[in-house]
C-alpha cells in the first residue's frame, strides 16, 4: 500500500510539473530598427530645407504594428521624432513564432502629449486585414503629407535585431506655376485632379493596396492660388509639393479664371504614379501650356534657377497647419 501511494504521488507531481512547463511562454526581446530616412531618399526638394520639420510644432510619428500568424495585433509602439535622419529603435518582447511587422511614418502636429492635427490616421488596428491608414484632410499637404509604409515577415526564435527601411507609400508631385503675373486678367489658378486615393489597407501577407474615391470630373483640387492676394505680388514663379498614393490612371489638370469670371481648362496630364517617384508638373501662364517631367535624380529635380522662387514661400503655405485642420475632408471645385 505504501509503495502504491508513493507511486501515485509521483505521477501527480509529474502531471502538474508537465502542465506548468507547457504553460510557460518564453518571450524574446527583439530590437526593431525603423529607418525613416529611406522614406524621402528618392525625393529631392527644390531647397534642401524644404523637408525639414519645424520641431516646435511638427513631429514625425514613427510607429510599428506587429501581427501574429492569426493576424491579430501582438504588439505596437510609437515614437515622435524631430525628422527623418535618425533610426528609431523599438525593443519589443515577443514569444517564439512568425509575425508580420508593419512600420509607418507620417508628420503630425503635436502639443505636449497630444496629437492636435494629422494628415493620416490609423483605424481598426487590432487585426491586420482590417488595419487601414486613412487620409484625414484633402487639403494642401505639401511634403508634410508624405506617408511611409513597409511590412516585413519576422520569425522570432531568439534575441535578434531587425532593420526596417520604411518606403514611401506614394509619389511626390511638384507643381510649378511659372510667370504668375504674365496675364494680368488672370485672377485665380489651381491644379485639379480627377480622383483621390483616400486610404491603404492590408491583406494577410502584409501587402497593401489603395482605395480610390472616383470623381472623373477633376473635382478635387489642392493647389489654389488667388492672385488677388497681396502675398503673391512680388513672386514670379511658385512651387509646392503634393503627395499621392500610387495610381496608374492618375490625371491632373491646370485651371485658371479670368477677371470676367470665365474659367479656362488645359488638357489633362496623364501620369502612371508609382511609389517613390517624383514628378514636376508645370503651368506656364504666358504660353498657357502645361507639362510633366519625371524628376527622380537630384540634378533633374532642381530647377535651373532657384532664385526665381521666393525662398521659403510656397503655394498656399502662408496658411498654418492648424488652419488646415479646419478644412473639410473634400475640397470640391465650385
Amino acid at each position: 500500500m505504501k509503495k502504491y501511494i508513493l507511486g501515485l504521488l509521483s505521477i501527480v507531481t509529474f502531471f502538474f510539473s508537465s502542465c506548468s512547463n507547457d504553460d510557460i511562454e518564453i518571450a524574446h526581446k527583439i530590437t526593431f530598427k525603423v529607418k525613416p530616412s529611406s522614406v524621402i531618399a528618392s525625393f529631392h526638394p527644390i531647397f534642401p530645407e524644404d523637408f525639414e520639420l519645424d520641431t516646435t510644432v511638427l513631429k514625425l510619428r514613427t510607429s510599428i504594428f506587429i501581427y501574429n500568424e492569426a493576424g491579430d495585433l501582438a504588439s505596437s509602439a510609437t515614437a515622435y521624432v524631430n525628422g527623418y535622419e535618425k533610426d528609431v529603435i523599438f525593443n519589443i518582447l515577443l514569444p517564439s513564432g512568425k509575425y508580420i511587422a508593419v512600420a509607418t511614418t507620417n508628420v503630425v502636429e503635436k502639443s505636449k502629449e497630444e496629437v492636435t492635427f494629422e494628415f493620416w490616421c490609423y483605424k481598426d488596428v487590432k487585426k491586420l486585414t482590417t488595419f487601414k491608414i486613412e487620409n484625414v484632410v484633402n487639403g494642401p499637404g505639401y511634403d508634410w503629407e508624405i506617408l511611409g509604409v513597409s511590412s516585413v515577415k519576422v520569425e522570432v526564435d531568439g534575441k535578434k535585431e531587425i532593420a526596417i527601411p520604411v518606403q514611401p507609400a506614394g509619389a511626390l508631385i511638384v507643381p510649378i506655376f511659372q510667370g504668375i503675373h504674365a496675364d494680368k486678367s488672370v485672377v485665380f489658378m489651381e491644379l485639379a485632379f480627377s480622383r483621390f486615393a483616400d486610404k491603404i489597407y492590408f491583406d494577410n501577407d502584409g501587402k497593401w493596396s489603395v482605395n480610390f474615391i472616383r470623381d472623373g470630373d477633376f473635382g478635387y483640387s489642392k493647389e489654389k492660388i488667388d492672385l488677388t492676394k497681396s502675398v503673391y505680388d512680388k513672386s514670379t514663379n511658385l512651387y509646392s509639393y503634393v503627395f499621392h498614393l500610387p495610381d496608374s490612371k492618375y490625371e491632373c489638370r491646370f485651371n485658371y479664371k479670368k477677371d470676367n469670371n470665365n474659367w479656362y481648362f488645359l488638357d489633362p496630364l496623364k501620369i502612371n504614379l508609382k511609389a517613390g517617384q517624383q514628378y514636376r508638373v508645370t503651368f506656364d501662364l504666358l504660353t498657357k501650356t502645361s507639362s510633366v517631367t519625371l524628376t527622380n535624380s537630384a540634378s533633374a529635380s532642381l530647377l535651373n534657377n532657384q532664385t526665381d522662387f521666393s525662398k521659403g514661400k510656397q503655394v498656399l503655405q502662408v496658411e498654418s497647419i492648424t488652419e488646415l485642420s479646419s478644412r473639410g475632408n473634400k475640397s470640391k471645385i465650385e
